[in-house]
C-alpha cells in the first residue's frame, strides 16, 4: 500500500494497488472521508464504486470526490491503462455533471438503461467517433455520446 500525505490540506490518500482501491482520510482527527474502488479489464480501469462519507460536518460538496477522481486518473496513467470508465443511473444528471467536470464523456445507454462515463487516456487525438468505438469495446453498443 502506498500512502500520500498532503499535510497542508490535512488529507491522506491510501492507494492499494493490489485491490485497486484509493482511500481518502483526514489526518487530524483520523477519519476516513471516502474511497473509490476500481476493477481492471485488460488495459481498462473501471470505477465500480465512489463514495464520500457523510460526517458530522458534511464532507459532500467540498471537492473530495473530485480529488478522488483526480487520483484515479493519476493511478490509471501510472499503471498504463488506456481507458477509465464506469456507469451510473441514466437519469442522475447531477452525477453526470460531476463526471463531466472531472473530464469524462457521458454515454447514455438506452439498451441497458444506464449512463457510462469514459475518459480515454490514449493521446488526445481521439474524437467522439473513436470514443464510441471504445465504448463498444466496453460492451456499450447502442449508446450515444452527448
Amino acid at each position: 500500500m502506498r500512502i500520500e500525505r498532503f499535510e497542508e490540506q490535512n488529507y491522506l490518500f491510501k492507494i492499494c494497488t493490489e485491490s485497486h482501491r484509493i482511500i481518502l482520510e483526514k489526518i487530524t482527527p483520523r477519519v476516513e472521508l471516502g474511497y473509490v474502488q476500481m476493477l481492471t479489464y485488460s488495459n481498462k480501469l473501471r470505477v465500480s464504486d465512489l463514495w464520500v462519507h457523510e460526517n458530522t460536518i458534511s464532507s459532500r460538496g467540498q471537492g473530495l470526490g473530485t480529488m478522488l477522481m483526480a487520483r484515479v486518473l493519476e493511478y490509471a496513467q501510472e499503471k498504463n491503462f488506456d481507458l477509465v470508465f464506469g456507469n451510473t443511473a441514466k437519469n442522475d444528471l447531477r452525477v453526470h455533471k460531476f463526471y463531466k467536470k472531472c473530464g469524462y464523456s457521458i454515454l447514455i445507454d438506452d439498451k441497458r438503461d444506464t449512463a457510462w462515463f469514459i475518459n480515454s487516456l490514449i493521446p488526445k487525438n481521439y474524437d467522439s467517433t473513436k470514443l464510441n468505438e471504445l465504448a463498444e469495446l466496453c460492451f456499450l453498443t447502442g449508446s450515444k455520446l452527448y
